[in-house]
């Protein structure tokens, strides 16, 4: 009976291991509207991968929603083009939001850890956008995307993310 326990849970880890990227991949080609819509969904489903995901399967979840914003070409409409150029800051910060969360969960409540990882996410987006507007590459529209936009929709994606953990512990 322990074998058959133990193969069902591999299994079940292997199928997220593909469901979950798949899902925040196709995040954008499902709901292809609001950004603080999507984004807080995709921050959302970022958080939930902590408790679902190895580290192997939190590194695919990382690039997944930028790829499937590119992929889909309608969230920033004719401006999805630049993302390219913000597609590795987009990653990172994405592992820092998680991880940084992953440590600091256990240091302080888990709404000061989802502030201040998405503080640090934000800083770091916004400190890149902030280099290719001043290098005229970006338009300046990416400030309030990578800036504002991205704080606001990491702090929902995180609550609404403990909000789950929560009821679904008990």
């Amino acid at each position: 009976m322990e074998s058959i326990t133990i193969t069902f849970n591999r299994l079940k880890t292997i199928r997220l291991e593909i469901v979950l990227p798949l899902v925040i991949f196709a995040i954008p080609f499902i709901i292809s509207g609001p950004q603080l819509l999507t984004g807080t969904l995709v921050n959302c489903l970022l958080f939930l991968s902590i408790n679902k995901l190895s580290k192997r399967g939190q590194i695919v979840m990382f690039a997944m929603p930028s790829l499937g914003a590119i992929a889909h070409g309608i969230l920033f409409g004719s401006f999805t083009i630049y993302l390219f150029y913000l597609l590795p800051f987009i990653c990172l910060g994405n592992l820092i939001l998680i991880w940084t969360y992953d440590i600091l969960r256990t240091k302080m409540t888990p709404f000061i850890a989802v502030i201040v990882s998405a503080l640090l996410k934000t800083s770091i987006l916004l400190s890149f956008a902030s280099i290719f507007v001043s290098a005229n590459i970006i338009p300046n529209l990416f400030l309030t995307v990578m800036g504002p936009t991205q704080l606001i929709t990491a702090i929902s994606g995180g609550m609404l993310a403990i909000y789950i953990f929560h009821f679904s512990n008990k």
